[in-house]
């Protein structure tokens, strides 16, 4: 302690006495020097006493809250529910102004570190005494602590939205992750939180800044939550997996991991757990999703190729989706029914950014297969804004359209196929691995550069969603003898197959071009 430079009047032996008793910790050390601070500012020149700087470090935090105002020790008090927080964060949750939080924050036990979005937390430990303190004035009960804990969810949550509103990844993700922490920390899981989060622009992102899975010991309903993000945070098969063994009992947070459960499983041709995660989906959905979840039973029906069957129930338990459905149906038959207009409707009511930023693309991929235009500046841009959010099927997309732009270059097109086929989520996209050396053999004639993608089909153990047809027909069209699978078809598999060799033709013909070719296919 600097006597000289804070003025302060303290004999030798209680700076002894308080450094045997502190001993050493910093924590208690900086809570007696704050003490030391506000005592000497409210009557400077006095002499310090043992009643005014000894005890343990609990007296002492005690001793430092009764030198606030009571505004200050709301404020203060509210920075303690909080994992870490901002000024205005800290005023919300406490019910005062910005100007009491400042000095809470002067005054009392509070870290700094400017390069956080929420700069500002109070030490775990000392969080810890001043909720257990009910001797000081003002002091708050369990119940006045949970009050305040709410206040502050809802804060966060009323950030998730405005970063929505502003076309900001980083504050929605940084408000959910505060969300996700502050329920945890409380054990309170706020209605919608699940949603918000499956709406969000990007688990991968999200999942380091909650608290680890290992951490997770109780069956709460925010414990299971934080178990279902982590499941979602894995490679997509290993997630598919995850998300099967876990069981909330919170029905919001059920439905959306089973939800999630099938999802993952269609995606990565687990036909029958995706088949009974959609069945389960629709008995227990909760009136709010029921009727999504009909349609996501007849998506999941079509992904595992029975057409027929999600035909006829999407007609009866969701008609008014039946031209949805039809064409999403004829582009897996390779069916040329771009409309420039679908990305305006879909988007029309989207309170997901993560949502929209999927429109989008696909809008590409669309625009790319049946009109024959490929817009690689603008490709470029969405797989950087897919990489920085980690959203793995969007990258997936875009490197399908960069290979479908570089049919032609050969070091540019093996590097796209050489990062699908590399990433962790490999399972995922296969397909799409497939797809583009079929593609590429088919525009220089030579089947062989398509022989790794025959051999990947011969080798699968599962079976092959729907997704996989284009790259079906092209093997087949290179010569290649497909091991077939069960398919409830809609149209004659002719016609399917002349659809694609149209679209092969449309895209080798604008790579020829960008090339400055001009050939038939297969010329």
């Amino acid at each position: 302690m600097n006597r000289a430079a804070e003025d302060w009047r303290i004999s030798d032996d209680l700076i002894s006495e308080l450094v045997l008793r502190s001993a050493g910790l910093p924590l208690h050390i900086d809570a007696v020097l704050k003490l030391a601070l506000r005592l000497n500012a409210r009557l400077p020149g006095r002499e310090f006493t043992a009643d005014d700087l000894s005890g343990g470090l609990p007296d002492v935090v005690q001793r430092l809250i009764r030198t606030l105002s009571p505004a200050e020790a709301r404020a203060f008090r509210a920075a303690c529910v909080l994992p870490s927080f901002d000024i205005q964060l800290a005023a919300a949750v406490a019910g005062v102004d910005a100007a009491d939080v400042e000095r809470a924050i002067r005054f009392a036990l509070v870290e700094h570190d400017d390069g956080l979005v929420y700069p500002y937390r109070v030490h775990d430990e000392i969080r810890r005494l001043v909720k257990l303190d009910r001797d000081s004035e003002g002091y708050w009960s369990l119940a006045d602590w949970e009050s305040a804990a709410r206040r502050g969810l809802h804060e966060a949550i009323a950030r998730i939205k405005a970063g929505h509103e502003l076309g900001s990844d980083a504050a929605q993700l940084q408000g959910i992750a505060l969300a996700i922490r502050l329920g945890y920390e409380w054990d309170i899981y706020p209605e919608g939180l699940a949603k918000i989060v499956s709406d969000g622009p990007s688990i991968a992102v999200l999942a380091p800044l909650i608290p680890p899975e290992s951490v997770v010991q109780s069956d709460s309903a925010i414990s299971d939550f934080i178990r279902f993000v982590h499941a979602l945070a894995l490679p997509f098969d290993a997630g598919a997996a995850r998300l099967l063994t876990l069981h909330p009992t919170d029905p919001e947070v059920a439905h959306f991991t089973l939800r999630w459960a099938m999802y993952r499983s269609r995606s990565v041709c687990r036909f029958d757990e995706a088949m009974r995660a959609a069945g389960l989906l629709v008995e227990s959905a909760p009136p709010a999703f029921a009727k999504l979840s009909r349609y996501q039973y007849a998506v999941t029906l079509r992904a595992c190729r029975r057409f027929a069957d999600s035909e006829e129930y999407v007609k009866v338990w969701r008609p008014d989706r039946i031209d949805r459905w039809q064409a999403m149906a004829d582009r897996l038959y390779g069916v040329a029914n771009y409309d420039p207009t679908e990305l305006a409707r879909n988007s029309a009511g989207n309170t997901s950014r993560r949502f929209q930023l999927e429109l989008e693309i696909n809008d590409l991929v669309r625009n790319a297969r049946f009109k024959g235009d490929l817009d690689v500046d603008r490709i470029n841009a969405y797989l950087e804004r897919s990489i920085n959010l980690g959203q793995f099927s969007f990258q997936r997309d875009c490197l399908l359209l960069l290979g479908y732009a570089n049919l032609g270059n050969r070091v540019i097109f093996d590097g796209l196929v050489d990062n699908l086929r590399n990433h962790e989520s490999y399972d995922y996209s296969a397909y799409v691995y497939c797809q583009l050396l079929a593609l590429r053999a088919l525009y220089l004639g030579d089947r062989e550069i398509a022989r790794p993608a025959y051999q990947e089909i011969i080798s699968r153990e599962r079976s092959r969603n729907a997704y996989w047809i284009s790259a079906e027909v092209w093997l087949e069209a290179l010569g290649f003898d497909i091991p077939p699978e069960d398919t409830q078809w809609l149209m004659p598999y002719e016609d399917v197959r002349a659809n694609w060799m149209m679209v092969a033709d449309r895209l080798i013909r604008q790579a020829k071009a960008r090339s400055g070719e001009a050939a038939e296919l297969g010329s």
